[in-house]
């Protein structure tokens, strides 16, 4: 008997400590949660501009790389120079 309340007790405890619920806790949870997170989506046009944001950067980004990849060819060219690595180089 005093085995039984000491594995109650535990479980008790382990739960507590841990946060596991019991199966009616979850479906409690779960509607609360998604009534919660459909207040926490961005909006639509929060959404569309930070894709516009994002489409400028890259654009930056490439043009960027475009700029330092003809810095190199034009350095390859001037100086007689290998400057990129060659692609069956051993590491």
């Amino acid at each position: 008997m005093n085995e039984m309340k000491r594995r109650e007790r535990h479980s008790e405890k382990a739960k507590r400590k841990y946060g596991v619920k019991a199966p009616e806790q979850h479906l409690e949870a779960d509607t609360e949660e998604s009534s919660v997170m459909g207040k926490d989506q961005p909006k639509q046009e929060d959404l569309l501009a930070r894709i516009a944001q994002l489409e400028n950067e890259l654009r930056d980004a490439r043009l960027m790389r475009d700029f330092y990849d003809e810095m190199i060819n034009i350095a390859e060219q001037d100086f007689k120079i290998p400057i990129r690595k060659k692609g069956g180089a051993k590491q």
